[in-house]
């Protein structure tokens, strides 16, 4: 049994590793049988697509455990293996379908096992029999062609309930002035094409809600169609999808918003642990890329070193989400458990009763101390395990720390989070002292400015001049960013009361560091300041799914997001849509980031319980799957606002 069909709740990590355990366990035929198990030794052949759809899902480990003895690019040099069956897991690309064709012409595997990450078009796969049909005169091989699948996993999950669908400059696509219809046109295709896919995944129509007008409109209309027409049509890819799918007990929402709902969000700096490895270490596909310093290496030179961030790491499944301080801590207090537990076996392995033991020379009478002996011994691997995670976070904390210090990352935290709680009386002169300050880099300042200026809605043109005359003395020369939110300022009204970001009580930077064995983590400047952050207040895209799954709350969000409902008569309202849900899917139609995921899960998904001076968010029962068109940094989003700014200039 698939371990999806146990689960309470959607999970779209767990049910698309399910789909790719299920394609490579698909390929039984024309090969031979291990002697201990019926597994099959095959090959993995991918392309840029697949591998990324592959790598937060399936370690080497797992890959070999379903029978995979090697992985390689679809166009990389390879040589053949014709004994071998071999599983394809591409994009349906025409370059790709040629290559796979070379491949079934030349014999280079046993038999050919092809799975599209998304549907292949009807004229492409029409194309692909041609090509095996051509080469089919001159070779024997071309009918080793065993399958072609549409998987409809075009999507990257990276968490139980995170995906992004992996489309790059999304923004700009969808909102720069110079972009066509026709190229707006394709964009929203892409998006839902793989947002399908994301559905077909969970197995699962849902009921759509959407913000009228804009993008997230369009992608609901096309999306609710294509649901529709595969409902109604005798290969039923929904009822297919549910052989590893278990549908849940009611129907999820689909939320769709536009990214011009929160613009604040992308460009907000962060404080949570996750977060700030994805903003200051470029946290990707769940790894990160960590600054090595060596102290013996007098050039100065600094190696870097890639960790993976999963679930098998407990220590980042706990504390992903939590203040950075607080992590901190936790690494200290792991630490301190860890060399307790140390010199707990140091003392069982060393001696009893103050005698040493001599493993070797123990005789049956000594069975108690024989059996503590091996009790202590067998205890090692775990300890190893737990050190390698405290050396893992307390390197990666470190860089965190780094980037903390140098740049001055806390004050620009402290800053937005009031701008955000209280814009209407927030003083511009706190905002000029981090623009003229030395630390930070010209894009932090320029991404605390757009924050200032999408917030406070009453700040002068006399204001604004001398912020901008901060940043032109910092070095920041190119200010298309704020061009183009002045050009739409009159469509982003709303971002202004937007209330703040959900992190733990009140705590310091730094408090939990302490000079160790490992010796990486050192105190930090006693003179940083108290972070004040609340607690319970939701950024706009929780309180917009949250109205919108209890059916209470704000009653312009109710009113502005239509319903569509593909299972339902066109044009009637589904009766489903007027009931509480206790499962969701908010997609935003653009970028998202950690902060906006953090954030649902925080004030949608749990309660907030005081414990004394501290916080805790307690699961409510509720489960929200985030996803976005992809997943940004804040300087990668300002990037993207620069070169919309851009085409405003040159249009």
């Amino acid at each position: 049994m698939n371990s999806s069909l146990q689960l309470p709740n959607l999970s779209v990590r767990a049910r698309q590793r399910d789909a790719l355990l299920q394609m490579l366990s698909a390929c039984t035929a024309g090969a031979d049988a291990l002697e201990d198990n019926n597994d099959v030794w095959k090959v993995l052949i991918y392309d840029s697509v697949g591998r990324d759809i592959i790598a937060p899902l399936l370690q080497v480990a797992d890959l070999r455990a379903a029978g995979v003895t090697l992985h390689m690019m679809l166009h990389a040099s390879r040589q053949p293996i014709p004994d071998v069956p071999a599983v394809y897991f591409v994009e349906p690309t025409k370059e790709n379908v040629t290559r796979v064709c070379s491949d079934s012409a030349k014999g280079f595997y046993a038999s050919l096992w092809v799975n599209f990450t998304n549907s292949i078009s009807r004229d492409l796969l029409e194309s692909f029999a041609d090509k095996l049909a051509t080469v089919s005169n001159p070779s024997p091989f071309a009918g080793r062609i065993a399958r072609v699948y549409d998987m409809y996993t075009s999507f990257l999950s990276l968490e139980d309930n995170l995906f992004h669908l992996n489309l790059p400059g999304s923004y700009v696509a969808l909102n720069a002035p110079n972009v066509t219809d026709s190229e707006v046109e394709a964009t929203i295709k892409s998006i839902v094409d793989r947002l399908f896919c994301l559905i077909v995944t969970l197995g699962v129509a849902p009921i759509i809600r959407a913000q009228r007008g804009g993008p997230a409109m369009h992608v609901a209309r096309m999306l609710e169609q294509r649901i529709r027409e595969h409902l109604i049509s005798s290969n039923n890819i929904f009822s297919e999808a549910l052989s590893f799918a278990a549908a849940p007990a009611e129907r999820p929402l689909l939320v769709i918003v536009d990214r011009s709902a929160d613009m604040s969000v992308m460009l907000h700096h962060t404080w949570t642990y996750q977060a700030l490895a994805h903003d200051t270490l470029g946290l990707k596909l769940n790894r990160v890329t960590v600054p090595m310093k060596d102290e013996n290496n007098t050039m100065g030179e600094v190696r870097k070193r890639v960790f993976d961030l999963d679930k098998s790491d407990s220590f980042w499944e706990k504390n992903a989400g939590l203040p950075f301080p607080m992590v901190a801590d936790a690494v200290e207090n792991a630490l301190q458990l860890y060399q307790k537990e140390v010199a707990d076996l140091n003392r069982s392995a060393g001696s009893i009763s103050g005698e040493p033991i001599d493993p070797e020379s123990a005789t049956l009478k000594d069975g108690a101390k024989t059996s503590k002996l091996a009790a202590a011994i067998s205890s090692i691997p775990e300890l190893s395990k737990k050190k390698r995670t405290i050396d893992l976070h307390t390197n990666i904390a470190t860089a965190i720390l780094d980037q903390i210090k140098d740049r001055g990352l806390d004050g620009f935290f402290q800053v937005e989070e009031e701008l955000l709680m209280r814009p209407s009386t927030f003083d511009v002169e706190r905002i000029l002292a981090l623009l003229r300050n030395m630390k930070g880099t010209v894009t932090d300042k320029l991404r605390l400015f757009l924050v200032y200026y999408l917030c406070v809605d009453n700040a002068t043109e006399d204001d604004l001049k001398k912020c901008v005359t901060a940043l032109e003395t910092a070095g920041c020369s190119d200010l298309n960013a704020y061009g183009y939110l002045k050009s739409i300022r009159a469509f982003t009204k709303k971002v202004s009361a937007i209330p703040t970001a959900p992190l733990a009580a009140s705590t310091s930077i730094g408090s939990g560091y302490a000079a160790s064995v490992l010796d990486t983590l050192s105190q930090v400047a006693s003179n940083v300041n108290k972070l004040i952050i609340s607690a319970d207040k939701a950024f706009a895209a929780s309180r917009i799914v949250q109205t919108l799954m209890d059916r209470k709350g704000d009653t312009s969000i109710l009113e502005e997001y239509e319903t569509l409902d593909p299972k339902a008569p066109k044009g009637s309202v589904p009766p489903a849509a007027a009931r509480p849900s206790k499962e969701a899917v908010l997609f935003i139609v653009g970028p998202g980031n950690y902060i906006e995921f953090q954030n649902c899960q925080d004030q949608v998904c749990s309660k907030v319980v005081q414990e004394g001076k501290t916080t805790k968010f307690v699961p409510n029962g509720k489960t929200v799957i985030y996803g976005a068109t992809e997943l940004c940094t804040g300087s990668e989003f300002l990037d993207q606002l620069q070169k919309s700014g851009g085409s405003t200039a040159a249009s």
